[in-house]
């Protein structure tokens, strides 16, 4: 038991630091855009914006759930890597369809995965919503918000 925790508390703690890390280089290629994001016209930088942000949302996602994969297939939980991807996306995403099932030794991974999903997708949420409340913010005023 205590090495299910441990392995998966350092997975948890790898996917917030590249969460955040992932979260900053968004921070960082607004910055760099930002003069260009506030003119006008703002509906297409808007869109432009937003969809940048949701694909880059959406590598990091790949990652976490890859890493989880990886874990899941080095563990020897399952045989193959389309088991090993589909039961960390399953899990990841709390779906939990129980058709493949981890190991007993192994089984409260699957919860830790399931937990950090519900944290990332928290969190991403969160963050996109914020950007874009800044971004409106900023095209409405002209001029870039001071952070």
């Amino acid at each position: 038991m205590a090495l299910q925790l441990t392995i998966g508390t350092v997975m948890i703690i790898l996917s917030i630091v590249l969460a955040a890390a992932f979260a900053q280089m968004l921070v960082s290629l607004k910055g760099r855009f930002n003069a260009w994001i506030v003119r006008e016209p703002h509906g297409i930088k808007f869109v432009a914006v937003l969809s940048v942000a949701i694909i880059w949302i959406q590598v990091a996602y790949s990652i976490f759930i890859w890493s989880w994969a990886a874990l899941f297939k080095g563990i020897g939980a399952f045989g193959s890597w389309e088991e090993a991807l589909y039961f960390s996306i399953v899990s990841f995403t709390t779906l939990g369809f129980g058709d493949i099932l981890l190991p007993v030794e192994w089984r409260l991974l699957s919860g830790m995965a399931a937990a950090n999903g519900l944290l990332m997708f928290g969190f991403f949420t969160a963050y996109i919503v914020e950007v874009m409340r800044r971004i409106h913010k900023e095209q409405v005023r002209g001029y870039p918000e001071e952070d």
